[in-house]
């Protein structure tokens, strides 16, 4: 059980991304900030799931302990147990952190992707 940190990720697109990679069960990533007006966030998870759930949990104060289960930008819950999978956040997201919980998950990389602010 340990917690994955968010890095940024060099890249050359208009926007920023955040990488947690080599999750495994048991495992959480740091909680990762979006800015208030940050939207069309894309969340990318893939690796091996080996039975496992994961999850992707927010909020929309610092509160970790409040966190829940977040709903995609279709209101689609986010928990998984097959993977890849790519999807937008919900505009509400102001915090995010995924889970990854039984089964025998190894190597999960999650992306985040977070757009300019368009003006």
């Amino acid at each position: 059980m340990a917690e994955i940190p968010f890095s940024p990720v060099d890249w050359q697109a208009s926007g920023s991304m955040y990488k947690a990679e080599g999750l495994a069960t048991g495992d959480t990533t740091s909680v990762l900030t979006l800015n208030n007006g940050d939207n069309d966030v894309g969340v990318h998870i893939y690796g091996t799931i080996g039975g496992a759930t994961v999850v992707v949990g927010g909020g929309i104060n610092s509160a970790v302990a409040s966190f829940a289960t977040m709903d995609d930008a279709y209101g689609v819950t986010m928990s998984y147990t097959a993977l890849p999978v790519i999807k937008p956040l919900a505009p509400a997201a102001r915090q995010v952190r995924v889970v990854v919980n039984g089964g025998a998950g190894t190597g999960i990389t999650v992306d985040v992707f977070i757009p300019h602010r368009r003006g």
